[in-house]
């Protein structure tokens, strides 16, 4: 079986590099993008099942993300699972525009151990 494949969209490399070091050590393979539009060019690329992103980027932002996965950007059949990384100030923009299509929520500060539980439980429907 080939390994998940991820793609993390944050502008923050510090971010962006510790949520992809996260899930590689669960084993899924990872992909890193600047912000929204990176992840467009990169969706073409590799056939996405996870999207770990930020709401706040330069340029297509999250929730913009979202709205176009759900219209199908990714050509994927079933859509990536989304999970949306959210500071507390986000959290009811989080709520009112895009939880719908989050599978799950992180902290922007969340620990290994706290990325790992959100992801497995977002893969596993719950």
């Amino acid at each position: 079986m080939n390994a998940l494949q991820a793609l993390v969209v944050t502008s923050d490399i510090s971010r962006r590099a510790f949520f992809r070091t996260a899930l590689e050590a669960c084993g899924i393979d990872c992909h890193e993008a600047h912000d929204g539009i990176d992840a467009l060019k990169l969706a073409s690329d590799y056939g996405i099942d996870l999207v770990v992103t930020a709401l706040t980027m330069p340029r297509l932002d999250g929730l913009e993300l979202l709205e176009l996965t759900r219209r199908g950007v990714f050509g994927n059949n079933p859509p990536p699972i989304i999970i949306c990384i959210s500071s507390p100030a986000e959290h009811d923009v989080v709520q009112h525009r895009g939880m719908r299509d989050c599978s799950g929520v992180l902290s922007p500060s969340a620990t290994r151990e706290q990325v790992i539980e959100v992801v497995f439980a977002a893969l596993d429907g719950e």
